[in-house]
Order: structure tokens, then sequence, then C-alpha cells
């Protein structure tokens, strides 16, 4: 099949004629995106044994991101684009089944949404499962499917392997059954956090055993999911891994989003704002906040034990101790923090209990994109290292914030369900837990996609990889 004229447009981009064909021709077949499209120094190294191991997080470049995106949209062949239909995987709320309060997972949220006002010509289809007498194995339907739609979006945030299976269940019957293009929008993915399987001892490329789950998963998308977008991934490993598959991903951060809702209920003192990044993975996303509001930033460096997993951070250099202390290094200042989940919350207590004992800030907003909340545990190895577990870190935040009259703010957004129940925090001031809704910020993105709006090239910004 030769190459449309809006494909002829896109593809001129690059250089080489025969490169461009030749990636045109991936997109058609679902075929991983070439070596030369991923970042160089990030790549996997082979150990002693000539295995591939990751000592890094895979990236793929940004331009080639851009455009593998427009060339996958024109390769599927889309004749109407308003020709779709929504279905939602709704979160089992395991542990929050009660639902005492409002949603605290999106899912919900939408479906509640799309059931009052339809999105699009269909009504919204819900993915359901029941177990066969007292088996194991679980029959799974999608409701309201009387038509076949070019184009569905499946809205899910999957919490571990079964849910990140019936993810892959729903897809798999969207294309046996005609669907053209199938987008997944995922506010919240499982297992990012495992984006590496080697570290690098002595200079040598060790192999540490770890298995990479998502990887495994993404892969295995190949060919059935077209697109995915990712609220706040961990690391760019996510979506080169989907590159690997032949999908084009976005990792949308939602910095962006969170500071925009403040900037709605609050005013910034700009002047005497001071926004801190916890580590590498993090203070991308804290330079464009800083950008943002015009405010100096903090960028740390935090170092992560390989036995024990306790963390620790840099000193604080004479620049940054000018930056949170002030000129007449009294504090005073309104410390914000962005992260991008809170599992144990064991980075957030480290680094705030310690700004607020030494550095006497006047208030502090920490800003998570994903609400984990897991409870404590020993490390399964020779050092038997205890880690405090969620409720016992966000109550040493507030008990020195109370002890030394910090005025404190949590913003969560309900990109998934909690581990841990935030509805405990019912009893404390009702301005310490903030939940911002991430349900019309998934709208619109559900509607720029169905505009064919590429969010590589239209929102910069919030796409924070190379």
């Amino acid at each position: 099949m030769r190459p449309t004229m809006t494909e002829r447009k896109i593809i001129t981009r690059f250089n080489s004629q025969a490169h461009n064909l030749r990636f045109l021709i991936r997109a058609r077949s679902n075929s991983p995106l070439p070596q030369s499209a991923f970042i160089e120094y990030k790549r996997p190294k082979k150990d002693e044994y000539g295995r591939e191991v990751s000592v890094k997080a895979e990236e793929v470049k940004r331009a080639r991101s851009e455009t593998f995106w427009d060339i996958k949209n024109e390769s599927l062949g889309i004749k109407d684009s308003n020709d779709y239909q929504v279905i939602v995987m709704e979160s089992p709320h395991r542990f929050n089944k009660e639902k005492k309060i409002e949603n605290t997972d999106v899912t919900s949220d939408m479906l509640e949404a799309l059931k009052k006002n339809q999105m699009g010509r269909y009504p919204v289809r819900i993915f359901e499962k029941s177990h066969f007498a007292n088996d194991v194995e679980a029959r799974k339907i999608i409701g309201n499917e009387r038509v076949v739609p070019e184009v569905v979006y499946i809205v899910a945030s999957p919490l571990d392997e079964k849910e990140l299976m019936n993810v892959q269940v729903i897809a798999s019957h969207c294309k046996k059954i005609g669907v053209k293009k199938v987008v997944w929008i995922a506010p919240f993915i499982p297992f990012g956090r495992e984006d590496k399987d080697g570290i690098i001892v002595n200079g040598q490329v060790q192999y540490t055993g770890q298995m990479l789950t998502l990887r495994a998963f993404l892969h295995g998308l190949r060919g059935i999911v077209d697109f995915i977008y990712s609220e706040e991934p961990h690391s760019s490993a996510e979506q080169a891994w989907a590159a690997q598959g032949g999908i084009p991903y976005a990792p949308i951060s939602l910095w962006k989003f969170s500071i925009d809702q403040i900037k709605e209920e609050e005013n910034f003192d700009r002047e005497n704002l001071v926004v801190m990044g916890p580590d590498i993975g993090r203070n991308k996303a804290a330079m464009r906040i800083s950008e943002d509001t015009d405010s100096p930033v903090i960028q740390l460096n935090k170092h992560r034990d390989p036995e024990t997993r306790s963390i620790w951070f840099d000193p604080l250099s004479k620049e940054q101790l000018d930056i949170i202390m002030g000129s007449d290094r009294k504090g005073g200042k309104d410390l914000l923090m962005y992260d991008d989940e809170g599992a144990s919350l064991d980075t957030a207590a480290d680094l705030l209990v310690e700004a607020m004992d030494k550095y006497n800030p006047k208030s502090v907003r920490l800003i998570l994109s994903h609400s984990r909340f897991t409870d404590g545990f020993i490390e399964k190895n020779s050092k038997h290292h205890y880690h405090k577990g969620w409720l016992e870190n966000i109550s040493r935040i507030i008990e020195i914030a109370n002890a030394k009259g910090i005025k404190l703010k949590i913003y969560l957004t309900d990109s998934r369900e909690s581990v841990g129940d935030i509805e405990i925090f019912e009893k404390q001031p009702s301005n310490l837990i903030n939940l911002q809704k991430l349900s019309l910020f998934l709208f619109n993105q559900i509607q720029e996609d169905v505009d064919n709006i590429n969010p590589w090239r239209e929102h910069p910004e919030v796409i924070l990889q190379n």
C-alpha cells in the first residue's frame, strides 16, 4: 500500500525517504520502533554472560515519539473519528468497599458521569465479571455492546496482574469484533517502579534478577492496543516498552493539572514560594512548576541503599540554603514538593520532617499524583530493615507541622484506588487532605484524541521526557 498524501507530509520530517517508508510500514504492521529511535546511553548493556541488562530506564527520542504518533494514526485509516465509544473498567473497591465518602477512584467518577451524560454517539460500555460457581476463573462481559464503533477508549486504572490482564482481554475483544483503533486511557499503570533489572558495580554491569512485569505486559498489547495515554508514569521505560510493542504512548505529567487546581482555590505568594523536587525523576516537574509560578527551585538528589532500601539525600548546597532560608536566614518560606506517588511516604516524610525541623518554613504543600498508601513492612534480606508505613509517615509529618505551627496541605489525585483508607482523615481538619478529581481532565484527553491532536506536539510542557 502506497503512503497517502498526509502520510507523505508527515514523513518528510526525516531526511531519508527510504527510512521514512520503513518507518511507515512498521506503524502499519504494529512493528516495534527501530533501535535508532531509542536514546543510546539508556539502552540495555550486556553483562559478563552476554545478557542484555537495563541499568537505566530506556527512553525513546522525543522527535521520534511525536512522529510515531502521527504516522500510527494515519496508518489505522479511521474514516470518522467521532464514531467512538467509551468502555470503563471500574475499580473493584477492594480497599474501600463501603465507599463512605465521595469516590476516591476516577474510574467510578467517570462511569457515573457517563451514565448520566454519554460521550459521543453511544452509551458507555461497562466491563463486568462474575465467577463460575466456586471456581477461581471468572467470566468477563462488556455491557451495552450493540454497535461496532471505529474507535474505542478503554478507561482503566489497574492495580495488579489480574487487572492488567482484564485490560488486555477488553482490547483483544474489541479488535476481534472489528474495532479499528483501541486507545487505553490509563490514569495509573502498576509495576512502573520495576524499570531496571541491573546495576553498575565497580564499572561492571550486574544482573539483579529483577523481573520487569510491566515490560512483558506492554509487549503483550502489540496489535490490540493502538495508543496509550498514561498519567504521571514512574519513568521513561514505560513509553519505551510500549514502543517496542509498536504502541505510541503519551506520558502525561500531572504537575500542571495539580498546580492549576491549586491556583483556582488559593493565592500563591510567588515571592515566598520555594519548589522542591525529591529526586531525579520528579526534578523536571519541579522545574516546570518553578517556571510556571516564577519561583526558585531546589532539586534534590536521592540515594537508596540496594539492600535495606533506606534512603538519604545529598546535603543542600550554599545556594540551596540561601533559597530555602532566605537572605536573613530566618526561613519562613512556603515550600511546595511534587512527587509522582505516595506509597509508604518514606521519601516525603524524611524530606519534609527534616525541612520543617531545620529550615522553619511558613507552610508546606505536598502534591502526590498517585496515592498508593501502603503499610509498613520488613525488608526480606539479611538485615531485616523495617520500613514505616504510610500512616506512620504521614503522622510524622502532621506531628511536626502541628508542633511548629506550620500550615500543612496534602494534595492527591483520584488516579487510582488507594491501598490505605484515606477516609480515616475525615476527623482531621477538612483542608489537610485535598482530593483533586481527574474526570474532566480525562474527558478532555479523550476529546483531544477524537480531534486528532498530537499530545507530543500540543502539550510539550507536560511531557517531560527528552
